[in-house]
């Protein structure tokens, strides 16, 4: 009965472990690709933007730019996102965003994670 006991014990030992290491991963997993992707779609967004591409031309054209790059490069499956455009300045090369991405943990519950960053050019012409 003791043997059984600790045989018991330690499963479930087990499964929480998992759980802990597995959220933990999914959390990683969730934060590095919204940031890297933010960062990507940021500098492409800026490059193209400084190397006068034609396809920009107001803020209008700037903020699409940013979210479709933002848009083809965020590949999470389960993940719902919000970008929040705080400051756009073309004249002066200025794109200030966020983006919130929203997903579920093992235990399947609702977790959100913010991330912020802001790129100004240095020398537009």
């Amino acid at each position: 009965m003791k043997s059984a006991f600790i045989g018991y014990i330690s499963a479930i030992i087990i499964i929480i472990t998992f759980l802990i290491v597995g959220n933990i991963q999914i959390n990683s997993n969730v934060t590095n690709e919204t940031m890297q992707t933010l960062d990507n779609a940021l500098y492409s967004t800026e490059l193209e933007l400084y190397a006068n591409q034609s396809t920009i031309t107001n803020e209008t054209e700037y903020e699409k730019s940013f979210v479709s790059l933002f848009e083809n490069q965020m590949n999470g499956n389960g993940i719902d996102y919000t970008i929040s455009i705080y400051g756009i300045n073309y004249e002066k090369g200025l794109l200030d965003v966020g983006v919130s991405a929203t997903y579920q943990n093992l235990l399947k519950q609702d977790r959100t994670i913010e991330d912020r960053q802001t790129m100004v050019l240095d020398n537009k012409e």
